[in-house]
């Protein structure tokens, strides 16, 4: 146990330092992202960005709102909840194999999760996905125990973690359907492997009367306790149309069973984007490190989960958690993070299979040997430097991929304007008032609006607002008040708007932007990524309205 956890450690450290890697280059910049990170700054509009419940539930704005109080403005404090939630699934990952197939379980996906380049993606990011992961993760988990147990500790953290997966986006309804479907599964696979029950001619009906109703009971207190907690949003949300608008919203970017093997092939596309190369040499390197390890006693036969129903529990709400996304994710719009929640069951898959092969050498050699296998220090001490240099090869990798690029493109423009409005020509008056409207481009929105409120002489005299459209073009002259109108690559074209919101603009500055990868991937496929240096820069442009 204590070599596991020098191992656990060592992963734990390299997870957080491939994540953490060039803190600098983390910005808001997604268009989501603005959305989620810009509540502090909209007050005209309910504290959230306009339609913000269409895009996400209210529980990953919030935390990013008060990063940024507790931070005093600073814009890069919204990127670290999810930098901290893609550290935390890797320590968490162990924990979950270990207890549903062993210690070698826990250490393989752990050390695959410590390396994985989509999840090293997106733990930089302001987005839903990576907190969703680990929500998800401990949901299923205590949804195990208490199925497992019936203690009601279990069962309380099993509806909180399910309901803190709802609250962070809006499918976290599945870490409900998922523990659900693995425990029916459960129930109902000996009534079509009765040789289970060899010895009761009603061994099915027994199974059922002894292990179903409790099981079901335990489930639906979880189900209960994830509901009551979701009830807020619900509430919240009869406020701006209630729940079928965001389902209406939702429909939009479903493709459904005849749009499934587009979307299916283009993730596929995605995956192989980040697992190529480098990548893949990380995850042999993890793959042969746990090799070394695959015929001790100490890791697959001695501390593996003694009882046998609890791990077929765990086999199957992980065959659900598998089967379930990967018929699921494709009925959707092909953006990468989906795949995200579907890749942490293929690593406990991955460590489930390794476990497995282990338990199944070892009981070779002891049934031929008479001795249970150990593991000699020297296999620790390989094991251990495979793992290092799979974390060095990632963080090439990592490089190589543009995975931890500067993507501070928005906060640099944005830093630029603010000083062409400030300080250059035609600057602030003292007794002026400049509003800036921001046409649907919301991470440019957040960081203008952030650097607004933290820097210049007359940064009172500044107000920044979002808008869906150009109407402030139509707004009456006010006096003292100068309008200014920012467009980038989610507005609507300048070209086709009508000549009278046309003739009342005039381009007093433009700045050429070029997405991240992140961006490019999720907008356009990983085709745009190979054609990333000849794609032309976007452009950012400032309107001042005139009369």
């Amino acid at each position: 146990m204590t070599t596991e956890l020098v191992v656990i450690a060592l992963l734990t450290v390299a997870g957080m330092g491939l994540r953490v890697w060039q803190p600098s280059h983390m910005a808001a910049e997604h268009f989501d992202e603005g959305v989620y990170a810009s509540n502090l700054y909209c007050p005209l509009s309910g504290n959230a960005y306009p339609f913000r419940h269409l895009y996400a539930p209210p529980l990953l704005p919030a935390l990013l709102e008060w990063s940024l109080v507790l931070s005093g403005g600073d814009a890069s404090a919204v990127m670290w909840a999810n930098v901290l939630a893609g550290c935390l699934l890797v320590p968490s990952l162990w924990w979950v194999g270990r207890s549903w197939f062993g210690p070698l379980a826990g250490m393989t996906a752990a050390g695959l999760a410590t390396i994985n380049a989509i999840h090293i993606q997106y733990s930089r990011a302001a987005l839903t996905d990576g907190l969703l992961c680990l929500w998800m993760l401990w949901g299923v988990y205590w949804a195990w125990r208490a199925i497992a147990t019936g203690r009601p500790r279990a069962i309380m953290l099993a509806g909180i973690f399910a309901s803190l997966a709802w609250w962070t986006k809006y499918n976290g309804w599945l870490t409900l359907a998922i523990s659900g479907a693995g425990t029916a599964a459960w129930l109902l696979a000996p009534r079509f492997l009765p040789s289970r029950f060899v010895g009761h001619k009603d061994g099915f009906a027994k199974h059922l009367r002894c292990v179903a109703k409790p099981a079901c009971v335990r489930w639906g207190f979880v189900a209960v306790i994830a509901f009551v907690g979701w009830v807020p949003v619900l509430v919240s949300l009869q406020n701006v149309g209630g729940y079928a608008a965001v389902s209406a919203n939702h429909a939009k970017y479903f493709v459904g069973l005849a749009g499934w093997p587009g979307s299916f092939a283009h993730q596929a596309a995605n995956l192989l984007h980040y697992h190529h190369g480098l990548s893949l040499l990380a995850i042999l390197l993890v793959a042969v490190a746990m090799g070394f390890l695959a015929t001790a006693r100490t890791v697959s036969v001695e501390s593996a989960p003694g009882d046998s129903g609890r791990r077929q529990l765990a086999g199957w709400m992980l065959a659900a958690w598998f089967l379930a996304l990967f018929v699921a994710v494709p009925l959707y719009s092909p953006y990468a993070r989906l795949t995200l929640p579907w890749v942490v069951s293929v690593w406990l898959v991955a460590g489930a299979g390794v476990a497995s092969f282990s338990r199944v050498r070892s009981a070779r050699v002891v049934s031929s040997k008479g001795v249970s296998p150990s593991v000699p220090a020297t296999r620790w001490t390989v094991a251990i430097l495979l793992l290092v240099a799979a974390a060095l090869t990632q963080g090439i990798a990592n490089a190589r991929n543009h995975i931890t690029a500067d993507r501070r493109g928005l906060q640099v423009i944005a830093g630029q304007m603010l000083d062409r409005i400030s300080t250059g020509t035609g600057s602030v008056r003292r007794d002026e008032t400049v509003v800036i409207t921001v046409v649907a481009e919301p991470g440019l929105f957040f960081h203008l609006a952030a650097m607004a409120q933290r820097r210049g002489t007359y940064k009172d005299n500044i107000l920044v607002l979002p808008s869906a459209d150009y109407g402030v073009a139509s707004a009456p002259a006010v006096q003292n008040v100068r309008l200014l109108l920012v467009t980038g690559p989610h507005a609507p074209p300048f070209a086709e708007q009508p000549a009278e919101v046309r003739d009342h603009l005039s381009r007093i500055g433009e700045w050429a932007y070029k997405p991240s990868d992140l961006v490019l991937l999720d907008e356009h496929g990983p085709r745009a990524l190979k054609e990333r240096e000849t794609l032309p820069a976007q452009p950012v442009r400032l309107y001042r309205v005139t009369r």
